[in-house]
């Protein structure tokens, strides 16, 4: 009888057991694919994580996502068909490469625009809150419409430097040296007013570029340099600090329409908190990456806040005057307040400042 009765007991144990992980996968409403172009355990990789578990969390298991990491569902630019189709539901990757969708995301691929990350930061997310200001709101929501999907967030994910497979002892040295970019025109025609010779490339083909001299630099974020182990095919660093490498959050139609106006409040609340999460650990680990980039680069040169702002009045007015539409006027206007480059700019259009 002792025995029936642990065994007894056992199995409903088992039971319980059974019933908590069958109620953890069965009975999710909603299960969706997130693509990334980053390692696991990497920048737009961790990114994802988070934002699954807060989703997973705060939706009481009803939303799940399955992550494919590292380009499983292709380049950026094709998954990013995928999420326009649907084929793929959800995506952290580029906010370059949303430009061939919209010109509303230019204000986060446009070098020089914002004086530092921290001015960066302050244009984004409101004051002592959880969420996204509201200029910022307006983009995001403008940026949705071009596109015919949902760009729910963007996230910084650190500065972007340059890094040479040719020693750079001076910023002169970098006069007709050839770059690798991303496709994006803005990147493109800043570089050039800096003198170099722009080219794109896959992701997928940048390691063995630099490491074959197709090309004699590329410009990425602090952490790809350590991450992705470009020391050992571009170990000579610049420190241009022109731009951050800026993320963004999007979701399909197909995949946004599925949700309950709940849930949908649910996601976007959480890319809020997630972006803003992600964006203040940038601005502390940017320190940290450069101590370890000192320790394995075998040059580095880095620009003092002299040479960094007459870069910024050498490219931005004239990357303004040509895309200052996509911009957006009540973006200039919203930095003009806090930085005299883009103010002179304005000043220059004849607009009011005041």
């Amino acid at each position: 009888m002792f025995l029936r009765k642990n065994n007894f007991t056992l199995v409903l144990i088992c039971l319980i057991c059974l019933m908590f992980i069958f109620s953890s996968t069965v009975f999710a409403q909603h299960k969706f694919s997130l693509a990334t172009s980053d390692k696991f355990w990497a920048g737009q990789g961790i990114n994802a994580q988070r934002f699954v578990t807060a989703i997973n969390y705060d939706t009481g298991g009803e939303i799940e996502f399955e992550i494919f990491p590292n380009c499983s569902l292709g380049e950026e630019g094709e998954f990013i068909e995928g999420v326009q189709l649907g084929t793929v539901d959800t995506g952290i990757l580029s906010a370059s490469i949303l430009s061939v969708y919209t010109n509303k995301l230019n204000p986060f691929v446009t070098p020089f625009l914002f004086k530092d990350s921290l001015s960066q930061f302050d244009f984004m997310f409101e004051s002592g809150g959880e969420g996204f200001s509201s200029i910022m709101e307006s983009v995001l929501e403008e940026a949705s419409k071009d596109c015919g999907f949902h760009v729910l967030g963007v996230i910084m994910e650190g500065i972007k430097d340059a890094y040479f497979n040719i020693p750079i002892d001076t910023l002169d040295d970098i006069n007709g040296k050839k770059i690798r970019l991303m496709a994006n025109q803005i990147e493109i025609d800043a570089w050039k007013n800096l003198g170099m010779i722009p080219t794109t490339l896959p992701w997928s083909e940048l390691y063995s570029g630099l490491q074959n001299k197709v090309f004699d630099a590329c410009e990425l974020s602090q952490s790809d340099f350590l991450l992705y182990s470009f020391k050992e095919v571009a170990p000579y660093y610049l420190g241009t600090d022109h731009l951050n490498y800026n993320c963004v959050i999007v979701m399909s139609e197909k995949a946004w329409n599925s949700l309950s106006p709940k849930l949908q409040n649910i996601v976007k609340e959480d890319a809020a908190k997630v972006s803003k999460l992600e964006c203040l650990l940038s601005l502390g680990l940017n320190q940290g990456f450069i101590g370890q980039i000192k320790k394995v680069a075998e040059g580095m040169v880095f620009l003092d806040e002299a040479m960094k702002k007459k870069m910024r009045q050498d490219v931005l007015p004239g990357l303004l005057d040509k895309y200052g539409e996509g911009v957006g006027k009540n973006v200039i206007l919203a930095l003009a307040k806090s930085d005299e480059i883009v103010k002179q700019w304005c000043v220059d259009q004849g607009w009011n400042v005041d």
